[in-house]
């Protein structure tokens, strides 16, 4: 079916872009650590909802660095810093820290909390339970205004391979506790906050150059009881270095 493990999950699930506050989109979606190590950098169009409910939008350009060792640990400007190992011939496993940029007041109404930079820590695992099948699961801790905030998630994704890359599709749903869902949907229960779908493909131009993008659609459940519709777009020219 598809090449690697990471290679058929990126973009199936949300990159994980240091830019913008998001509720949604945390899976995780990592190359199994290679043979060698390897780089890759470009240059990213983004656009990101500023709050969770999507109520405004920025975009920008972003450079891209990528960089993961044979050993596990990876530093990436999708990805954030951590480590993951490989497991049950293709499942991955691992940990990291996730940069999010925080919010202003004025992006989610007068009620709701200004959010500075933070790091937020997870642990993530992707288990292949299909050669184009696989169940993604992340546990994110250190949202909110005061870094009490967790958030789980869990999707399924699935690929098909193209002449020269693939298209990938997935869903996922999240829950998070009574601070996170307080501080950034305005609702002080804990519960569900939010479902997903994405699309994603990726297209190799020749040996060195591809090029990949991702449109991700989330419903999210404020305390109004509407449901509010984000979404993310996102489209990547990535130069892999020998």
């Amino acid at each position: 079916m598809l090449g690697h493990t990471g290679t058929r999950l990126a973009l199936i699930g949300a990159l994980c872009w240091p830019m913008g506050c998001c509720a949604w989109g945390t899976l995780a979606d990592l190359d199994a650590p290679p043979a060698v190590d390897q780089l890759g950098v470009g240059l990213g169009w983004l656009q990101v909802p500023r709050s969770p409910e999507g109520t405004h939008h920025r975009q920008g350009l972003l450079p891209l660095v990528d960089y993961i060792r044979h050993d596990g640990w990876f530093l990436s400007t999708q990805h954030g810093a951590g480590w993951q190992t490989t497991w049950l011939g293709g499942s991955t496993a691992g940990v990291r820290l996730w940069p999010q940029w925080g919010r202003a007041r004025e992006d989610a109404g007068l009620n709701a909390p200004a959010i500075g930079p933070r790091l937020q820590t997870q642990a993530f695992g992707n288990v292949r339970i299909h050669p184009a099948l696989w169940w993604q699961s992340a546990l994110s801790q250190g949202a909110a205004q005061h870094r009490q905030g967790w958030q789980a998630e869990t999707g399924l994704s699935s690929g098909w391979t193209t002449s020269a890359g693939w298209i990938g599709i997935g869903v996922a749903v999240s829950y998070a506790n009574a601070a996170f869902k307080r501080d950034y949907l305005g609702s002080d229960r804990a519960g569900w906050a939010d479902w997903s779908w994405r699309i994603g493909a990726s297209q190799q131009l020749d040996k060195s150059w591809r090029v990949e993008g991702q449109w991700l659609q989330a419903r999210t459940w404020p305390d109004d009881d509407r449901a509010h519709h984000s979404r993310r777009f996102m489209i990547n020219l990535v130069r892999d270095i020998p």
